[in-house]
């Protein structure tokens, strides 16, 4: 039984979990050279090292980050990831979304509460905060590990 949700898997009584862990540094690396061929990355470690930073160990953002290095003329390598970082690539936003969707609305509540107006503050303070104006915070926050 494979799984986002950690809760679907305890109400199934798994027996064993096994959590996937984002890439290593090296590792990122290796996956994002290898979709992107070495004429589009000859001689732009620069921008790899960005891409890799930028993709956090997700293997899926670095194989999408990859081939756009691939697919496209890179004169500018910064202009490259401003635009990357304002305009994130479509099949990145897919993924993102799907998860979302999935998550059920206590979640997406909790969520969207701690991206837009608690990033960074204190988690107990936050709870605090939120369990006041009746949201069940400590679900949520289980749900979205």
């Amino acid at each position: 039984l494979t799984s986002r949700n950690r809760q679907v898997l305890v109400q199934c009584q798994a027996q064993d979990l096994y959590e996937i862990h984002k890439l290593s540094e090296l590792e990122s690396f290796e996956l994002c050279f290898q979709y992107a061929t070495e004429k589009s990355w000859n001689g732009r470690t620069s921008l790899i090292t960005e891409l890799v930073n930028y993709a956090g160990g997700i293997p899926l953002a670095l194989c999408v980050l990859g081939s756009s290095v691939q697919n496209q003329c890179l004169n500018d390598e910064k202009q490259h990831l401003k635009r990357m970082r304002q305009h994130p690539l479509g099949e990145i936003q897919d993924a993102f979304k799907r998860s979302f969707n999935a998550l059920d609305g206590n979640e997406k509540n909790t969520f969207l509460d701690l991206a837009c107006f608690f990033r960074g503050e204190n988690k107990d303070h936050v709870v605090n905060i939120l369990d006041g104006c009746g949201a069940f915070t400590d679900l949520g926050i289980y749900g979205l590990i």
